[in-house]
């Protein structure tokens, strides 16, 4: 509710009936891109997460139990903006522009993509697979600079600036990144 975290569940693969599975729920901080509790549920036919008794594990159990009552992301391909349009393709989800159906990006998981929702600001869209993953890339241009800035060394030099941003006037990229010479 206060768009800091998310909750995610994923039915566990086992060997169980089809009449008990287990799922996972972990808990991620969204600006800290980490998980911050798990909890394990068992579940029968006819049982809700709301519904289901005690969990069975819990690392964190005010904060699962909390995340129980946050309401459900609605897993529409368009983002809540309408700007953005998500559709899988086996292993990878392409991103486009609703409008134009322009492709924007194409994301990858190492396995066949199983599921995909936004945020509900439309900040993230979080992917999962049935490798085991789920993944959350960032939307927004300021979380795409953090997390660019996370990955790189240094600034871009300012003959790099010049090729690619012509004669728009050098600036940091990653405030606090050494800036090179060449």
């Amino acid at each position: 509710p206060d768009k800091k975290r998310i909750a995610i569940w994923s039915r566990l693969e086992s060997d169980a009936s089809e009449t008990k599975w287990i799922e996972q729920e972990t808990v991620w901080e969204l600006d800290k891109l980490q998980p911050i509790s798990t909890a394990l549920q068992e579940y029968e036919p006819g049982m809700t997460r709301r519904s289901a008794p005690n969990k069975l594990r819990d690392t964190a159990d005010g904060l699962t139990k909390e995340a129980d009552t946050w309401s459900e992301i609605n897993n529409d391909p368009a983002s809540p903006n309408k700007q953005l349009l998500a559709q899988v393709d086996s292993d990878s989800v392409q991103l486009s522009e609703s409008n134009s159906n322009a492709e924007l990006a194409k994301v990858h998981h190492d396995g066949k993509v199983t599921d995909l929702a936004y945020s509900p600001d439309g900040r993230w869209l979080v992917t999962s697979s049935n490798d085991g993953t789920v993944r959350m890339w960032p939307l927004w241009t300021e979380d795409l600079i953090r997390e660019a800035c996370v990955r790189l060394p240094r600034n871009l030099s300012k003959e790099e600036w010049k090729r690619y941003f012509g004669d728009i006037p050098y600036r940091e990229t990653c405030p606090g990144l050494p800036i090179p010479e060449k």
